[in-house]
C-alpha cells in the first residue's frame, strides 16, 4: 500500500476593523478657567482603540464647543467662532499608553487648543446656564474607517469679570465757582472677559494741604454733553452704574463704553493743587444688556 501526504497552501485575509474612542475628556473634568485679555490653552483627551494595531491610526481630531452647538455645527474648520466653537484641532499621541509596539491595540491621545477670554461662559447669571462645553474626538484608520465619541459630561466655561478702565480725571484750571460745563472729562472702560459690564463708583474727598473739595461736587453722566447741573454727584458709597458694556465678541474688537465727568470748585475754596481717589469697579452686567 502506498500513502500520500498532501499538502494545501492555505491564504487569510485580515479584515479591517474600524477603531474605537473612548474615555473622552475636557479639561480633565475640571471647569474651564479664563485668562483676562488673551487665550488659555485647555487640554483635551481620549484613548483610541484599533485591534489591527494602534499604529493603524492615521489621524485623531477632536472639536471644542458649547452644547447648544453641538458637533454638527463645529466639525469643520470654516465653522470656527472664538466665542463658541473650536474645530478640527489636531490630537497627538501623549499620555499613560504611547502606543510603542504594533502589537498594542490602544494609544492614549491629547489635544491642545487655545480659547479666547471672550469664550461664552456657561455658569449661572450668563446667556446660557443650562448648557455646558463638550467636546468630540473622532479617530481615522489607515483604511478610512473612522469613529466619533462626544464626552459624556461636560464642563462649564466660568464668568471672567475682566476690564481695563483710564487711569486718572484730570479736571484742569479751574476758578471759584467754575465748573466742567458741559461734563467733558471721559473714563472708559474695556471688557477684557467674557460678560458685559456695568461699574460700582465711589470717590473720595479732593485734598490741597489740609483744604479739601467735598466728593459731591465731582458729577457724572452716560451721555456726552449733560449740563454738569444735570449730572449724578459721586458719593463715597459704591453705587452701581448702569453702564451697560455689551459682551465682547472678538479678541480684535473689545467692547467699551465711556462715562463723562465734571468737577464744580465751591465758593471759598483756597487755591491750590487739589487730588483725590475715585474708584471705578466693574461687575457684571444683567444679561439682556450684553
Amino acid at each position: 500500500d502506498r500513502y500520500y501526504l498532501l499538502h494545501n497552501n492555505s491564504s487569510y485575509a485580515v479584515n479591517n476593523i474600524a477603531p474605537v474612542v473612548s474615555a473622552v475628556a475636557v479639561n480633565a473634568g475640571s471647569d474651564i478657567t479664563l485668562t483676562e485679555n488673551t487665550t488659555t490653552s485647555v487640554t483635551l483627551a481620549a484613548t483610541v482603540t484599533d485591534n489591527n494595531s494602534c499604529q493603524d491610526i492615521s489621524a485623531v481630531e477632536s472639536s471644542l464647543y458649547r452644547s447648544g452647538v453641538g458637533y454638527a455645527a463645529c466639525d469643520t474648520n470654516g465653522e470656527d467662532n472664538d466665542n463658541n466653537c473650536y474645530a478640527v484641532i489636531t490630537c497627538a499621541v501623549g499620555g499613560g499608553n504611547t502606543c510603542d509596539d504594533a502589537t498594542d491595540a490602544s494609544a492614549s491621545y491629547t489635544c491642545s487648543v487655545s480659547v479666547q477670554y471672550h469664550a461664552d461662559p456657561t455658569d449661572s447669571a450668563t446667556i446660557y446656564p443650562t448648557e455646558t462645553w463638550k467636546d468630540s474626538v473622532k479617530a481615522t484608520d489607515n483604511n478610512s474607517a473612522t469613529h466619533t465619541v462626544e464626552v459624556t459630561t461636560g464642563v462649564e466655561v466660568l464668568s471672567l469679570i475682566a476690564y481695563d478702565v483710564s487711569s486718572s480725571i484730570a479736571y484742569g484750571t479751574l476758578s471759584v465757582g467754575q465748573s466742567n460745563d458741559p461734563l467733558d472729562k471721559t473714563t472708559t472702560v474695556t471688557a477684557t472677559g467674557n460678560v458685559g459690564l456695568d461699574q460700582e463708583l465711589s470717590g473720595l474727598n479732593m485734598t490741597s494741604g489740609g483744604n479739601n473739595i467735598a466728593v459731591a461736587n465731582q458729577k457724572y453722566a452716560l451721555a456726552v454733553s449733560t449740563a454738569y447741573a444735570s449730572g449724578t454727584s459721586l458719593g463715597g458709597t459704591p453705587t452701581e452704574v448702569e453702564l451697560n458694556v455689551l459682551k465682547t465678541t472678538s479678541s480684535g474688537s473689545a467692547q467699551t463704553k465711556n462715562t463723562w465727568w465734571g468737577l464744580l470748585i465751591p465758593n471759598g475754596t483756597v487755591a491750590g493743587t487739589y487730588s483725590g481717589t475715585n474708584t471705578i469697579v466693574a461687575v457684571k452686567g444683567e444679561i439682556g444688556n450684553w
